[in-house]
């Protein structure tokens, strides 16, 4: 009986050690065994929320850092940047996009729409800008990303396409 006894309270102080655990802990004021893995998960998490953050922070300065390069590379071609704020109004027509290359400027509407037509009929997005004073003005691949302007400026210089005298209107 004394065995039996014996045997009974070895099992109950092995079950007492091995799931009293986290009663014992919390009796303490200790965090249980759930609460340290759920403070597990939330450290996890927010270190997984902050590398995503420092890597958006990574995508976006290399995406700048190529945006300068391109710039820079556009202006050592000698290529004139206008801003639209310094044409006093002249502009009339509504600009979607950032830039435009400008490639001539025409008293008669003919003569803008024909050199609007060529730079289509050879894979170039073109549109006409509207001018106050009468002009139409051919205004070659409108994009919001300088990369690609400097793509098309490239191309278009290449294939003279464009006058030597072409510039970039900057709609801000």
């Amino acid at each position: 009986m004394k065995r039996i006894a014996l045997a009974f309270s070895g099992i109950a102080i092995l079950l007492l050690c091995v799931t009293a655990c986290d009663f014992i802990r919390s009796l303490a004021g200790r965090p249980t065994s759930a609460e340290i893995e759920s403070k597990k998960g939330m450290i996890a998490a927010k270190e997984r929320a902050e590398q995503e953050k420092a890597d958006s922070i990574d995508r976006v300065a290399a995406r700048l850092a190529r945006e300068q390069d391109c710039l820079d590379s556009l202006k050592a071609t000698g290529c004139v940047f206008t801003e639209i704020a310094s044409l006093n109004g002249r502009v009339t027509s509504d600009l979607a996009n950032k830039y435009y290359i400008i490639c001539g400027a025409f008293a008669d509407e003919a003569n803008a729409g024909n050199m609007a037509k060529d730079l289509k009929d050879k894979g170039y997005a073109c549109e006409i800008i509207l001018y106050r004073n009468g002009r139409n003005v051919v205004a070659a691949c409108p994009t919001d990303d300088v990369c690609e302007l400097y793509g098309a400026y490239s191309s278009l210089s290449e294939a003279e396409l464009i006058p030597a005298d072409s510039w970039i209107l900057v709609n801000d």
